[in-house]
């Protein structure tokens, strides 16, 4: 089997991703499913044998509440951005708006 050219990617980064997912209490389901991916790919991060691109990196970094730069480059503590809050903003609605269909389709069962 022919080696790849790509780098590897930083253990590093693949730690820092798992301890943010971790302290943000999110399950690999539930991350994929905020960032459009599947768990699979998650899981691929955060055993260092893929990385995000950008796009994915900039809404993962929100979602985490963390910093791009803490995720790529470390530092003392994950960075808590303004960002970050609007994610952790956008996250709590979805889930808000996610219970409001469930009951939704309970209420309709219900009073059939």
């Amino acid at each position: 089997m022919p080696k790849s050219n790509q780098p590897a990617v930083s253990t590093e980064f693949s730690k820092r991703l798992t301890k943010a997912r971790k302290s943000s209490e999110f399950s690999i389901a539930d991350l994929s499913r905020h960032l459009g991916v599947n768990p699979k790919t998650i899981r691929e991060w955060e055993a260092g044998r893929a990385e995000p691109r950008s796009n994915k990196l900039n809404t993962l970094a929100g979602l985490l509440g963390v910093s791009v730069g803490w995720l790529l480059a470390g530092g003392e503590q994950p960075e808590i951005t303004d960002t970050s809050l609007k994610s952790e903003l956008v996250r709590l609605r979805a889930i808000i708006d996610e219970a409001g269909l469930i009951l939704d389709r309970i209420e309709a069962q219900v009073y059939q």
